[in-house]
């Protein structure tokens, strides 16, 4: 960092500045904000969590919207954190000086765009996975970000926007597992098919049938995982034998594409259950795909 020691020891970062005004600063900042009828506008009228920032990324204002996610009725308290700081993410905790300055702030989309915006006075946009601890309780999600440049009272400031897209980047991550597990399963019953061309039938057929089945859970699955996506799953639970789990599950891997070569064993623990009360089909799709990567991994 190219500046001086004394400025190092009272604002100490591994990435973003650490500066801050002082209170009084933000709160004659804040009420400057407050007053102007863009910001007034622009705090009632735009979707998502939105923050007026400082140059120091200090928070002068947000909406109700941000208000009713942090679960706190006056703005007051939100005025002079960082947004980091106020969404109580893990990584502001380590930072130095706050939000910003973590060695983990380098990767946040957030403090990108900030960054980004002050220093081109132009907006900017990005995308950031936020991690936050409340409570002794994790929760993470993932936001579209956006920082734009403007002057209120002659003071250069931001209106930072976060947009939570985590249900978005859910669906994303499914179709990808989806059209994977697609694709397996058809490579193998043409892998398969391929096979009873030349003549062997007896195996190939049952493989076929079985890689059929297959393709028919991974339908299922995918339609059950959209039905949880959207909280409307239903999930049917009844006592099921553990060994007939065991047996679905082994009869489906054997059949795929990365199983070939290799063996699957199984092995009753000591004083372990005969029968469980489980949802047969959600349990057998989770230790199915837990043995696709098991055998891709190996």
């Amino acid at each position: 960092m190219s500046v001086d020691s004394q400025h190092v020891q009272a604002f100490p970062t591994f990435f973003a500045p650490g500066e801050r005004i002082a209170p009084e600063e933000v709160s004659l900042a804040a009420k400057r904000a407050s007053c102007d009828p863009l910001i007034r506008v622009v705090l009632r009228s735009v979707l998502g969590y939105v923050l007026i920032l400082n140059r120091n990324r200090q928070i002068l204002a947000g909406n109700e919207e941000l208000l009713g996610l942090m679960g706190v009725k006056e703005k007051e308290s939100l005025l002079g954190q960082r947004p980091g700081e106020a969404l109580m993410c893990v990584h502001a905790k380590e930072g130095p000086s706050g939000c910003g300055t973590s060695r983990h702030c380098k990767a946040c989309g957030a403090v990108l765009a900030i960054l980004s915006a002050l220093g081109t006075d132009q907006p900017a946009q990005g995308e950031c996975h936020l991690c936050s601890e409340v409570g002794g309780k994790f929760h993470c999600a993932e936001f579209r970000v956006n920082a734009t440049p403007i002057n209120i009272a002659g003071e250069k400031c931001l209106v930072f926007v976060l947009v939570d897209i985590s249900g978005q980047k859910r669906r994303e991550a499914l179709e990808r597992i989806f059209i994977h597990d697609l694709r397996n399963s058809v490579t193998g019953l043409l892998g398969w098919g391929d096979l009873l061309e030349t003549g062997s039938t007896e195996k190939a057929a049952k493989s076929m049938i079985q890689l059929s089945r297959e393709i028919g859970l991974v339908l299922e699955e995918h339609a059950a995982l959209m039905h949880a996506e959207s909280g409307e799953l239903c999930v049917s639970l009844a006592e099921v034998s553990v060994e007939e789990i065991f047996d679905t599950v082994s009869a489906a891997l054997i059949c795929t594409e990365a199983a070939r070569g290799k063996t699957l064993k199984s092995q009753k623990a000591a004083g372990a259950c005969d029968k469980i009360f489980t949802d047969i089909t959600l349990v057998t799709r989770v230790l199915i795909n837990m043995g696709k990567n098991a055998f891709e991994a190996t």
